[in-house]
């Protein structure tokens, strides 16, 4: 991620959490009430990294996405901090989107 401190803290808490889990389940663990636990706290850390991702989103484009996401790649480019919070939002997005899908599949 862009940004460092506390946020940079939390994804590595998030890819930990993710590797231990992983490491679990590939030496036969199976899928646990622990696991649906650790998937939880997963879940709320990124959802509270993405919602300040996506306030420093907004506030770098004026609090209109959707208008800086519509100018030419290299228009957006030229405004890095934008470009940067627009990379960390989506990437937190895509990962909850599959945090979600995993529930799914744990779920039935």
């Amino acid at each position: 991620m862009h940004e460092s401190g506390i946020t940079q803290e939390q994804v590595e808490q998030i890819k930990q959490g993710l590797r231990n889990q992983v490491d679990r389940i590939s030496n036969g663990a199976g899928i646990t009430s622990e696991f649906s636990s650790a998937l939880g706290q997963l879940e709320q850390t990124v959802e509270q990294l993405r919602q300040t991702e996506d306030d420093s989103y907004r506030i770098e484009t004026d609090n209109n996405p959707a208008r800086y996401e519509s100018q030419f790649f290299e228009d957006q480019l030229e405004q890095s901090q934008a470009y940067h919070q627009k990379i960390d939002f989506k990437s937190l997005d895509k990962v909850k989107r599959n945090l979600e899908k995993v529930r799914n599949l744990i779920n039935g």
